[in-house]
């Protein structure tokens, strides 16, 4: 007797085959164009871009949208959700090359979305339920559909995040007694790729720390401004062991003490554990922080970050020209930068 998977691979089960002709009876065969992008990340300070990589294609769908007016301090938009019953995996979840590298964004009307949340899946069934988000238009600007788009893109943060992507791979010889470990990467909060494998290290900048020491200067062509500024940075450090979250900490002061003419570290920052729990396990995470305040001029800050954009420029440009090479995950891959 053939198992229900032959069954299903060959003919596709009764139940199956009922869905999907109700399905095309209430859609009444509705089409909704999906388009394939491929994250690239500035390896300046991390902002995350999307490129166009592959022709539009139709999936066939019954897609139900909600829409809400929205009105903030700083922008007016439509907030949306969409809900696709379809008969095709979109988004397959758990997939670590399609979600660390591909993203498909789909179109309707005047509307784009993507699709975050898969609901109840029963395979017998053959149908996919997705739940997303209609994007408003200030994270449609991260969508591109070419290359050549980001050529000439400068730095797009205002704070010191450029110094914790680029320290690490500082090869000076007065720092090889406490240098960062290897193979440990840092991400920018809100950008670790998903299900990212510990070990790894976290960058938040408090935007709400930021604040100036002194009033800033402009030079007479006003092309170019500075100010000496001060914020704290929060470090998580992910599946890291005492130890090596120890040498990092020893590394970062020891890294501005070498280039204390771009950044100084104004307290001792120390160690915290925090705690993530999983009742199913009955175990913790191995999840650490520590808090930073650290002095720097915002001009140095931007240096930085365009020595990054000149060594990185020519390996992003191959990652998103040729699709056979991983695409830059993060600034941890593509810098080779001399501080």
């Amino acid at each position: 007797m053939p198992s229900l998977d032959e069954i299903s691979n060959t003919h596709g089960t009764p139940l199956s085959a009922a869905l999907k002709a109700g399905l095309s009876d209430i859609s009444y065969n509705q089409r909704v164009s999906f388009k394939q992008f491929r994250r690239v990340i500035l390896p300046s300070d991390g902002f995350v871009f999307w490129v166009a990589c592959s022709p539009a294609i139709d999936v066939y769908g019954s897609l139900h949208i909600r829409h809400q007016a929205t009105q903030e301090e700083w922008q007016s938009f439509d907030k949306g959700t969409v809900t696709l019953t379809t008969r095709d995996d979109v988004r397959p979840f758990y997939n670590k090359e399609h979600e660390v590298d591909h993203l498909w964004i789909g179109s309707y009307d005047t509307i784009k979305f993507s699709l975050s949340t898969q609901e109840t899946h029963y395979a017998q069934a053959e149908l996919q339920h997705y739940d997303g988000t209609i994007l408003p238009p200030v994270l449609v600007h991260q969508l591109i559909e070419t290359e050549a788009e980001l050529d000439g893109r400068s730095p797009i943060v205002s704070n010191s995040l450029p110094f914790f992507l680029a320290m690490k791979h500082d090869t000076n010889p007065a720092l090889a007694w406490c240098a960062w470990p290897q193979n440990i990467p840092v991400f920018p909060s809100f950008s670790v790729p998903n299900n990212q494998p510990p070990p790894y290290v976290s960058v938040h900048n408090d935007e709400d720390s930021l604040q100036a020491t002194h009033m800033g200067a402009v030079d007479i062509t006003g092309t170019s401004t500075d100010t000496l500024v001060q914020e704290r940075v929060r470090l998580h450090f992910v599946g890291l062991n005492h130890q090596d979250a120890s040498t990092i900490l020893t590394f970062i002061p020891r890294w501005a003490l070498l280039n204390w003419g771009k950044m100084g570290v104004l307290n001792t920052p120390v160690l915290r554990d925090d705690k993530q729990p999983l009742a199913d396990l009955n175990t913790l995470a191995s999840l650490k922080r520590a808090d930073i305040d650290v002095m720097y001029s915002q001009h140095a800050a931007r240096s930085v970050a365009f020595q990054t954009i000149q060594s990185a420029k020519l390996t992003l440009q191959s990652a998103v020209k040729n699709p056979k090479l991983q695409t830059i995950s993060h600034a941890h891959v593509a810098l080779r930068t001399s501080l």
